[in-house]
């Protein structure tokens, strides 16, 4: 998911790995995918070694999107911040959103209503994509949030997101299983909110701040294996075990701001940009340079729940490691083709001169801003 759009500064050309991260967060989301929408999890013989192994990959690949609000925070807290970046991505969205729709309104063996069509040319609006939704509004903020982050200092930064971490993290997390609380208390929707990308971004930001460097990354990577080892023994306790004892509680574990699954996409994050990559650097770039392209085809409901929906559901109970072949081949012929068609697609836009067509929209809203301001 390419949201920041070459915002690389001079010392961010240098980290490839936070363009490899890229790469492997989408190959992530399209195998979370395989899990949820392919319909492995919910056919799986419950207390079976399908059933645990099942759910410990999708454990696994769950913190994708953390990985992803983490980046931009580490990009964007010191960057050149252009408005043609989200124009252009906007264009992008809107493009991916109208053909995706209409190649399915043209098969014969979808259906797709006139509606839909119409709903296809305003994707922000609809919420098609949520997380560019939030990102949308997070983009006109972050001039804002980093002269608040970069006024203060590192030891009240640390208090700040450790109170950020307690109150929306592990709080959230106890009360999503007492029946007293609600069991969402502060509207964060799983994660799948404005509010958890803009707490994340505060994290990445802090990362590049004051937490870049690191002498043992692979202790890095140990505590990402930890973290998903601790979330898949509390997933056991909270399906199997409290139901065996009769406890009446039912935590929720599958959401972007449990404690354990976003420590292990922080740990992850800065084992990434902390990697020491020599070769490959071109092809990762070019390959990482459409990761957003491949979200938004892979992500576009027609696409997901049309294409991918129940495409394992027969498959769920096999050999579990003929079943892991399976979900890795589909995963990686799917990112291919998807990427394919994103250098495609985007060769032709270079050669339309979108990004020059952003840059006069941007001058023009910005000149009836000035209007507006006098």
């Amino acid at each position: 998911m390419k949201f920041v759009m070459n915002a690389l500064t001079k010392d961010n050309q240098k980290n490839i790995g936070i363009e490899l991260l890229r790469i492997v967060s989408m190959l992530m989301i399209v195998t979370l995918h395989c899990f949820n929408i392919g319909g492995i999890l919910e056919n799986t013989v419950p207390f079976s070694l399908n059933y645990y192994l099942s759910n410990f990959v999708f454990i696994l690949v769950y913190g994708a999107v953390n990985l992803y609000a983490l980046t931009t925070g580490y990009l964007y807290i010191k960057c050149n911040y252009r408005y043609t970046k989200i124009v252009y991505l906007w264009i992008e969205v809107v493009f991916y959103s109208v053909f995706i729709t209409f190649l399915f309104f043209f098969l014969p063996q979808y259906e797709v209503n006139k509606v839909d069509l119409i709903f296809s040319f305003f994707p922000l609006l609809t919420n098609r994509y949520w997380y560019f939704t939030a990102y949308f509004l997070l983009f006109l903020l972050i001039p804002f949030i980093n002269k608040g982050l970069l006024s203060i200092n590192k030891q009240y930064f640390k208090r700040l997101l450790f109170f950020i971490f307690f109150i929306t993290s592990v709080i959230q997390f106890i009360c999503s299983g007492i029946g007293y609380f609600s069991v969402d208390a502060y509207y964060l929707n799983s994660g799948i909110s404005f509010l958890w990308i803009f707490i994340v971004y505060i994290f990445g930001a802090y990362v590049r701040l004051y937490g870049i460097k690191s002498k043992n990354n692979i202790r890095n990577f140990l505590v990402f294996v930890i973290c998903n080892v601790a979330t898949f023994l509390f997933f056991i306790v909270n399906d199997t075990v409290f139901p065996m004892i009769k406890i009446p509680f039912k935590f929720q574990i599958f959401t972007y701001s449990f404690p354990f699954i976003f420590l292990g996409s922080l740990y992850l994050f800065k084992f990434f940009i902390n990697l020491d990559i020599k070769k490959g650097k071109k092809l990762i770039a070019k390959i990482s340079s459409v990761s957003f392209s491949i979200y938004l085809i892979t992500v576009h409901p027609y696409f997901a729940f049309s294409f991918e929906s129940g495409i394992f559901k027969k498959y769920a109970n096999i050999n579990i490691f003929l079943l892991l072949v399976c979900v890795f081949m589909f995963v990686v012929i799917t990112y291919s083709a998807c990427t394919i068609i994103a250098l495609c697609v985007k060769a032709i836009s270079n050669k339309l001169g979108i990004f020059k067509m952003t840059e006069f929209i941007v001058s023009k809203i910005k000149n009836i801003y000035y209007r507006i301001d006098t």
